[in-house]
């Protein structure tokens, strides 16, 4: 296996080379909880990496390389991808595809009755591997050709049953440190909806990106996400559907035109802000390495049956 423009991972299935031993590996242990039953993290992995969603084209969820027990500890290996926020957009049309890609996600999550409650650049990678050094401004790494999007960190996610109405859900969890995601503590109103939540989180990263003074009607779509208390916020398919109608419909002199503001929040610009705000858990490693991986560890009983786990 090879990285393709030193820093570039192939897309296809990743788990035959890692078990043939081909891939230089990093390994990385977090112990993300420790409960008397599996946590929710476990049970979403498990679900998207089942052989029926893991295959569906919509699932831009990063993959589970394999499973490793160990005493009470279950070992999630994954893919070390890189930051998706940081390299460099060089048009409009590729920072629009990489957003169709995170609606996409959160469109395929929730009809499958999964909420992930913590969108966040730190936690969506693409498919390259750099250095730190390499990674700002870095353009040449978005061709929708080769390019793929995967979306990360199920701490804080939860798996609803099949059969749960979307619009019904409620929780009262406090945990999401909602000022972070965007949305103000005490706008919150428990119990909330937790699709609804998840729909802000999602609109408060992706408009990190501003294109309005391009696209204009990018700035309603937004204000459609963000409040989880507006009776007309959009579902995740609403979402998807209507920004895809914005996408198609660009001219074409608007989608290949420059970026030419990069991220600005808060007085700060992107450089700035982002080593702020995205706080990585990789080791920096040089580019001539093929892969790295982390492992999550995610706890669960002592008794649990290998029959739960992945074939």
């Amino acid at each position: 296996m090879h990285v393709r423009s030193q820093v570039r991972l192939p897309t296809q299935e990743y788990h035959g080379q890692y078990e043939s031993g081909q891939l230089a590996m990093h390994l990385e242990g977090t112990v993300i909880s420790e409960v008397d039953k599996p946590s929710d993290e476990l049970k979403t992995m498990l679900l998207l990496n089942s052989q029926k969603l893991r295959s569906h084209p919509a699932n831009h969820t990063i993959h589970a390389l394999e499973y490793i027990t160990f005493d009470k500890f279950v070992f999630v290996v994954m893919p070390r991808w890189d930051s998706a926020i940081r390299p460099e957009f060089a048009n409009v049309s590729e920072l629009m595809h990489f957003a169709k890609t995170v609606l996409e996600t959160f469109d395929f999550l929730h009809r499958n009755k999964i909420v992930h409650l913590d969108c966040l650049p730190q936690n969506i990678g693409m498919n390259a591997v750099m250095a730190s050094s390499e990674t700002s401004r870095r353009t040449g790494l978005r061709d929708p050709k080769e390019v793929r999007y995967a979306l990360f960190d199920f701490g804080g996610s939860v798996s609803f049953p099949e059969d749960t109405v979307i619009e019904q859900a409620r929780m009262s969890r406090r945990d999401l440190n909602f000022d972070l995601h965007g949305v103000p503590s005490e706008s919150v109103s428990y119990p909330y909806n937790p699709f609804r939540m998840d729909i802000a989180f999602m609109g408060t990263c992706l408009q990190t990106y501003h294109l309005e003074n391009k696209i204009p009607e990018l700035e309603p779509f937004f204000d459609s996400l963000v409040n989880v208390n507006h009776p007309n916020q959009l579902s995740a398919s609403q979402a998807l559907a209507r920004f895809a109608k914005i996408f198609d419909d660009l001219a074409p002199q608007v989608a290949c035109a420059p970026l030419d503001a990069f991220i600005w929040e808060d007085g700060m610009s992107s450089d700035a802000k982002l080593m702020l705000k995205i706080n990585w858990h990789f080791s920096s490693r040089s580019s001539s390495e093929k892969i790295c991986y982390r492992i999550y560890t995610i706890t669960i009983l002592r008794e649990l049956e290998t029959s739960h786990m992945p074939t």
